[in-house]
């Protein structure tokens, strides 16, 4: 599924029952399928892929150019984030939904989003938020703000067993490339902090590979949200973050944290944010710390020995919250809008209005591609080539680019294009007989 700029894949509508108790039956989303197993730590140990879709975020099949990452502007410009790519492949804003996804995606440009859910998400496949048109040009600027899973609800978790690769981060606007998050800070728009909002429940089970400088594997904050590291955290980028807690956010980790570069820190724990560690954090290179904590108890209980069972970290080192230099406050992801949802009913069954485009630039042109969304979007942005050609050879479209030879005697529902060729209106059908 190919998934155009500024767009959604799949999206579930909001359920207003979802809130009551005995609410309605559960969405139940599956995206492929496999197999897994899991050690006895709660860690992925295996896991087969039978049916892998292939899902490309900020796609360049439309007209429009090829998708590009573009560098955030110093000083920040509040326009930035609006850049292309901006699209979302699973957006859900039912709380009774839960995803399954087997799905391989990957994406182009900056802030995108792979999963965002106020139910819960299951990924099993990768999500890699690398820009690829940039990686495959050379370019150094290789997607900023990109997300893989984003919770909007506390009270279920969304889990990753599969691979996750981080992107760049936004330092500039506040927009950090995540693995996973929980929850989301709120800035003035003179940088003071104002609020939580869309606080989340994450789990890691898999891998979580941080891979580009100042990069988060996962990021929680608000007094609802929870995060916890049940597999492997590795942090390969500058400046990149394990695990990030902010405004009260609960962070537990039982598996593996570790890292080699410069910068580093294992775990961030500020404004209240708290850390138990039951696993291991082992992070070296210049300048990098296990645990960084602006909450002397998340200090004193993690260094204690009769705690969190045997816990190990490289290092704790407590700093102020005013240190936002160390610290990295004024940490945010990017999340998309609300969806308009516009559609019709039929016989008592919602159903999408299409829409449909084509690139004749001009009346009387001859189109070469015909591009197909819907409002619900529940299949993507489909790309019609004109041109193309079956296994023998021969047109697909064949009457494509033939001149209608039909006779207009009444009209049930009129659309001012032919889909095909840039049309002028239809004059005087006010005068055809009423259907």
């Amino acid at each position: 599924m190919d998934i155009d700029r500024f767009s959604y894949g799949i999206v579930l509508q909001n359920n207003a029952n979802a809130a009551l108790p005995g609410s309605g039956a559960v969405t139940n989303v599956n995206i492929g399928d496999g197999i897994y197993t899991l050690d006895p730590k709660g860690k992925t140990a295996s896991l087969t892929a039978i049916n892998t879709p292939e899902i490309v975020l900020g796609t360049n099949r439309n007209a429009g150019g090829i998708v590009l990452s573009t560098k955030p502007s110093i000083p920040a410009d509040p326009k930035d984030p609006l850049e292309q790519g901006n699209s979302v492949y699973y957006y859900s804003a039912d709380k009774n939904s839960n995803a399954k996804s087997y799905a391989r995606v990957t994406m182009n440009g900056d802030y995108n989003i792979a999963y965002y859910t106020e139910g819960s998400v299951d990924n099993f496949g990768t999500i890699n938020l690398i820009s690829q048109n940039d990686l495959a040009a050379g370019n150094t600027d290789l997607g900023y703000g990109n997300v893989g899973i984003v919770s909007a609800n506390p009270d279920k978790p969304s889990t990753n067993y599969g691979t996750i690769t981080t992107s760049l981060s936004d330092t500039q606007n506040k927009m950090y490339s995540a693995g996973m998050a929980a929850g989301r800070n709120v800035y003035a728009p003179t940088g003071e902090f104002s609020k939580t909002e869309a606080e989340g429940y994450i789990v890691n089970r898999g891998s979580i590979i941080v891979e580009k400088e100042n990069g988060i594997g996962m990021f929680a904050t608000g007094s609802k949200s929870k995060a916890i590291n049940y597999g492997d955290i590795k942090l390969v980028g500058d400046g990149s973050i394990g695990m990030y807690l902010d405004r009260n956010a609960q962070g537990e980790n039982y598996g593996t944290i570790t890292g080699k570069a410069n910068g580093l820190a294992g775990v961030i724990a500020i404004n209240g944010g708290y850390i138990k560690n039951y696993g291991t954090i082992t992070i070296e290179g210049n300048n990098s710390e296990g645990i960084l904590t602006s909450n002397l108890d998340v200090k004193t209980d993690n260094e204690d020995p009769s705690k969190y069972n045997g816990g190990t970290e490289s290092s704790i080192k407590y700093v102020a919250d005013s240190a936002s230099k160390t610290t990295g406050v004024g940490t945010t992801i990017t999340v998309p809008d609300a969806v308009p949802m516009t559609k019709i009913t039929v016989d008592g069954i919602d159903t999408p209005i299409y829409n449909v485009e084509t690139d004749a630039a001009n009346s009387g042109d001859w189109a070469n591609n015909i591009i197909v969304n819907s409002s619900i979007q529940t299949g993507g942005t489909r790309i019609i080539d004109l041109s193309a050609k079956n296994e023998w050879g021969n047109p697909v479209w064949e009457n494509a680019y033939k001149n209608q030879l039909s006779e207009v005697t009444s009209i049930g529902m009129y659309l001012d294009t032919s889909g095909v060729r840039y049309t002028n209106p239809i004059n005087g059908i006010q005068y055809l007989k009423k259907t």
